[in-house]
């Protein structure tokens, strides 16, 4: 059976794949796709984003921002590897993120 690390190491060579395949479907740089490489650093759009989650959602079966984490806690692909494993994993809530928090405070006050 798989451990934690070996899974999110799965997840992140799977992250980094799809980078890749976006990047060079659009005829973009790959750079040196790392588990620290944010996704500021790449010319992507938002909607090569959302495509790349949409893509992952559908491998591993999981949406990981539904309740688990907030997408905005999201910035490198070691953060999106993390938050898959999290799903992965059956834990039922990331730790204490405070924007999550917030998010959800003003929510509720606009109910």
């Amino acid at each position: 059976m798989l451990d934690a690390q070996q899974i999110k190491n799965a997840i992140l060579d799977s992250i980094i794949q799809e980078v890749a395949t976006v990047l060079s479907e659009k005829s973009l740089p790959i750079t040196d796709l790392q588990s620290a490489t944010a996704f500021s650093e790449l010319s992507l759009t938002s909607l090569d984003l959302a495509e790349l989650i949409s893509n992952l959602e559908a491998r591993y079966e999981v949406d990981p921002f539904e309740e688990l984490v907030a997408i905005t806690s999201v910035v490198t692909f070691d953060d999106l590897a993390a938050a898959y494993t999290l799903s992965l994993s059956g834990q039922s809530k990331q730790p204490h993120d405070a924007l999550s928090e917030e998010l959800k405070a003003i929510k509720n006050q606009t109910r």
